[in-house]
């Protein structure tokens, strides 16, 4: 699986690979829906409606669901990712941007930039756990590879807040230069990078 941050009309992209096919999912915060692709192709297999601007995305580490921010809606919805259909939703806080999924797959972390701060969803329970203060804006937020920390990017304050995954407290903050946006944790969770 790969994330990235792509500007213009894509927010997110998320590809799925197996032996036999790859499949690329963008949002388009524009056009309220969500783009299908096939990478080797170069095609655009179809586009489907999502809800009001969708923008951050990710998939379950069994390749099953697809998860969407539809920050309008404010919402993340689960989309079965053979299908397409919407089969739940789950509880965002308001304006949900982006988010990050923990590598176990059961808790999302999403950045609610008007309210400044990131609200924890268990998502087997379909419930927000926790709702943490943090800065001014935050937008990029990441979780370890190690599952230890999150780490969540204030863009106005200038800020990355280190949250403990075990306590979702903050437990440090670190001044980093003007508007961080998107974070990532190198692979073996002892770094991270911030635009």
């Amino acid at each position: 699986m790969m994330r990235k941050n792509v500007l213009g009309l894509f927010l997110m992209v998320v590809t799925v690979g197996t032996a036999q096919a790859e499949t690329v999912f963008v949002t388009l915060e524009k056009d309220n829906a969500l783009a299908v692709v096939d990478p080797v192709a170069g095609k655009l297999i179809k586009t489907v409606e999502i809800g009001q601007r969708p923008r951050g995305i990710a998939i379950s580490p069994d390749n099953k669901f697809l998860y969407v921010a539809t920050s309008d809606d404010n919402t993340i919805k689960i989309i079965d990712a053979e299908t397409l259909e919407e089969i739940g939703k789950l509880p965002s806080g308001e304006d949900p941007e982006t988010f990050a999924l923990n590598p176990a797959g059961d808790r999302l972390y999403v950045s609610n930039e008007d309210d400044s701060q990131v609200t924890v969803i268990d998502i087997k329970r379909k419930k927000a756990v926790k709702q943490i203060k943090v800065g001014v804006e935050p937008e990029g937020i990441t979780v370890s590879p190690d599952n230890l920390w999150v780490a969540s990017a204030s863009e106005t304050t200038n800020m990355v807040h280190w949250i403990d995954t075990k306590t979702n407290a903050i437990v440090e903050n670190t001044l980093v230069d003007p508007r961080p946006r998107a974070l990532s944790f190198t692979a073996d969770s002892q770094q991270l990078w911030v635009t």
